[in-house]
């Protein structure tokens, strides 16, 4: 059965990542053994890359057969904040 990981900021833990995959692994007639998510919302790309994350990564990745990343939302809040405006 087909492992899909979920990881990133806020985007991975509200995004159509679930029933995306859902659906294609349907199409393509392969079982689905589920996800695990392991986002969290305000994180940043450089948190993700911070050995601490990627040892945690490393470890999930291992028994999931695709990974989903979602980065950049609060990147781009923090460092463009003239980009990132909502007004």
């Amino acid at each position: 059965d087909t492992r899909v990981l979920i990881l990133g900021d806020s985007w991975g833990t509200i995004s159509p990542a679930t029933k995306y995959f859902q659906s294609k692994l349907q199409e393509h007639d392969c079982p689905l053994g589920g996800f695990t998510n392991i986002a969290e919302g305000g994180t940043t790309a450089r948190e993700w890359a911070s050995e601490r994350k990627m040892a945690e990564v490393r470890k999930a990745a291992a028994t999931h057969d695709h990974v989903w990343i979602t980065l950049m939302g609060n990147d781009a809040q923090e460092d463009m904040p003239g980009c990132a405006s909502i007004s």
